[in-house]
C-alpha cells in the first residue's frame, strides 16, 4: 500500500509525497522503516515449535514454547502499531495534496479522523 501512495506512476501524487522535489526525500525513508518492520514481522512469523527444546528429563517438549511465542507476538504487535502509524502519516500527507479537489462523505470522514 505504501509504495502505491509514494509512487507517482501509480498514485498521480508527487514522488515520495514531497511538495518540493530535490529539497528533501519526503516519505522515502519512512517507507524504508515500514518495509523493515514488515520484514521483521515475516521473520518472526516462524512457528515457535521450530526452536523447540526437550525439558523435564525427556518427558516434555512443549513447555519451552510459550514464553518465546509470547515475546515474538509482543514484538510483532509493536511493529504493527508502528506500521499503522506510518500508513496514517502517509495517508494524511496524500490527503494534503488532494484536499483542494474536495472529498466525498466517506473520505472526508476519514480525513477528519486522521
Amino acid at each position: 500500500l505504501l509504495d502505491r501512495l509514494i509512487n507517482p506512476m501509480v498514485s498521480g501524487l508527487p514522488a515520495f509525497l514531497v511538495s518540493q522535489p530535490g529539497v528533501n526525500s519526503g516519505m522515502m525513508i519512512v517507507q524504508y522503516v515500514a518495509a523493515s518492520l514488515c520484514a521483521e514481522n515475516r521473520q518472526m512469523a516462524q512457528p515457535a515449535v521450530v526452536d523447540n527444546y526437550v525439558t523435564s528429563g525427556l518427558q516434555e517438549d512443549h513447555l519451552s514454547l510459550g514464553t518465546s511465542a509470547a515475546l515474538k507476538l509482543h514484538k510483532v504487535l509493536g511493529n504493527v502499531t508502528q506500521i499503522l502509524a506510518i500508513e496514517y502519516l502517509l495517508a494524511a500527507q496524500a490527503f494534503e495534496f488532494l484536499k483542494a479537489q474536495g472529498f466525498g462523505v466517506g473520505t472526508g470522514a476519514a480525513w477528519r479522523l486522521l
